[in-house]
């Protein structure tokens, strides 16, 4: 169904692959994932939408040059693959990291964007301890500590009372995030603690926005997930009640119940 297609760029190569016809609308995978995370879940968009998964710069099979991927380089990668497929304006959807690059682009290439989807992700910046946190991993990875870092990161993105019943998604999670390249890793990692507050981007939108969040999310606790709420009240909210990090593996017809929706606002 998806096509792997590839594009050469100043700062390395970009991959992406898409199916389905229809509106487009773009899945931008979170950090130590590829657009292979994606699954059955981006399978089942297709049967509305065209869909286009894109590997982040430095992961998957995306190759990135440089030592610190900014967001708004990786929304530049974005604008790139959108150019290259002749899509002039797009629903993006950010799992993640996925969505601090979308709001990047929303900040940057606005007029080209249709709706955007904060899928277990904020527009906050890092506090100072998590940005103290993301150096440490820079530091545990260069010293070739990646097996580390996924035994820890992969489970704890899953809901701790759902781990039982998702044994064979976080191992197909675990194995993508062992394949992402090590500079690809710290690249990304230096971006993300480099990143600004867009709180301001998203209250500023004209097209439709939705949160996406996990009550059981130990990354983004229900707490943060209830502050935005009240802070954006232009945006649609949606909790997946027994959701971690991963609301497309854990609960996918919920998910995908509530992107349907969302675009449903998008493309009237």
């Amino acid at each position: 169904m998806f096509k792997n297609q590839f594009i050469k760029w100043p700062n390395g190569s970009i991959a992406y692959k898409e199916g389905g016809a229809g509106r487009p609308v773009v899945l931008l995978h979170g950090y130590l994932e590829s657009k292979n995370i994606w699954g059955d879940f981006a399978i089942s968009l297709c049967e509305r939408y065209r869909v286009i998964c894109i590997d982040t710069p430095g992961h998957g099979l995306s190759h990135f040059t440089g030592d610190e991927l900014t967001m708004e380089l990786a929304a530049e990668a974005v604008l790139l693959v959108l150019d290259d497929l002749g899509v002039t304006t797009a629903a993006l959807i950010g799992h993640s990291m996925g969505g601090y690059v979308a709001m990047a682009f929303a900040e940057c290439f606005p007029a080209r964007l249709a709706g955007l989807c904060l899928f277990h992700s904020t527009p906050n910046a890092d506090t100072d301890e998590k940005r103290k946190n993301r150096y440490r991993e820079v530091d545990l990875v260069l010293r070739g500590k990646k097996e580390l870092i996924v035994s820890s990161s992969i489970p704890n993105a899953f809901a701790a009372d759902s781990l039982p019943l998702m044994v064979a998604q976080v191992e197909r999670a675990k194995q993508i995030a062992l394949s992402t390249p090590t500079t690809g890793i710290a690249a990304a990692l230096r971006g993300m603690a480099l990143r600004k507050d867009r709180n301001g981007v998203l209250a500023g939108l004209t097209v439709p926005s939705l949160l996406l969040m996990g009550e059981k999310d130990s990354y983004i606790p229900s707490s943060v997930a209830m502050l935005l709420k009240e802070k954006h009240h232009h945006s649609k909210v949606v909790m997946l009640s027994n959701s971690g990090h991963m609301g497309f593996l854990e609960q996918p017809n919920q998910a995908t119940i509530a992107i349907t929706s969302f675009l449903g606002d998008v493309f009237v």
